[in-house]
């Protein structure tokens, strides 16, 4: 699945006057949604979001009316927001005039630019084709069990996936589906040969899967390729997808065929 993520803005851009009469859920919030940045940003989905919201989001991120003890909190808020510009799907600003989310995406307490904004990330969502949206939010800000969906008496229903962070182990059963996995192909033993060249895995010891997954959780993508270089053996890996999450790899000695991008990624750029 090509799946886009959704933030639910509510859960940076906070309501004043709910955090001030009911600030124990938030000091229970900040800890979930720190969880959640941490597989986020090991994870790396895309994330969509037009600059102007990621802009608004920032601002309007309330770390000023914090107490001291969320000082760290907030560091570690402004420094995802800040790294997540390399991920966004960015959209165009297009409204959809009868649209609406069940539950209401936008919330009484956003400015008018972040409503504004979400509209334009609700037309969006209900429109395209190129990826499946995953709406990310938290149980005390959800306080539902149906997911999300958006109406429109034109363009019909749609309904997203929608996972509740902070519910038991949702988020790692999410991300687990699109866990890359090595198996390794007798074909690359080190020394085989099968009619025409094969290269070796030279990583691979014959029974330990554990120093091919971990290049292979290292790897970067260039197409539909991942590539990492093996210091230990002196050699770039290109693992290909066979079917599911299954990855093969093997080693790559002409520098040629490593993509320049990848090659200057990982400072080998001859």
């Amino acid at each position: 699945m090509n799946y886009a993520a959704v933030l639910d803005v509510s859960s940076i851009v906070w309501d004043p006057e709910d955090y001030n009469t009911e600030t124990e859920h938030y000091y229970n919030l900040k800890e979930e949604i720190i969880n959640f940045i941490n597989k986020v940003e090991k994870e790396s989905p895309s994330i969509l979001m037009r600059a102007e919201l990621l802009s608004q989001v920032i601002e309007g991120f309330p770390y000023n009316q914090m107490p001291d003890s969320f000082y760290d909190f907030g560091g570690v808020v402004y420094a995802f927001l800040a790294r997540i510009g390399s991920d966004i799907i960015v959209y165009d600003a297009d409204v959809l005039e009868d649209l609406i989310a069940d539950p209401n995406m936008i919330k009484e307490h956003f400015n008018n630019t972040i409503k504004e904004e979400i509209n334009y990330l609700m037309a969006y969502m209900h429109r395209t084709n190129d990826n499946t949206s995953v709406y990310f939010t938290f149980q005390y800000l959800w306080g539902e069990n149906d997911p999300l969906k958006t109406l429109s008496l034109t363009e019909g229903e749609k309904v997203y996936e929608t996972i509740i962070s902070d519910r038991g182990d949702a988020l790692e059963k999410f991300f687990s589906q699109f866990k890359k996995v090595f198996e390794h192909n007798p074909k690359h033993h080190i020394g085989n040969k099968q009619g025409d060249y094969v290269s070796p895995l030279s990583c691979f010891d014959g029974k330990d899967n554990t120093r091919p997954q971990q290049l292979l959780n290292e790897a970067r993508m260039h197409g539909k390729k991942f590539y990492c270089f093996d210091d230990a053996n002196d050699t770039y890996v290109v693992f290909i997808k066979t079917e599911g999450n299954i990855y093969h790899g093997h080693d790559e000695v002409d520098i040629n065929k490593i993509p320049p991008p990848i090659r200057r990624e990982l400072n080998k750029e001859q």
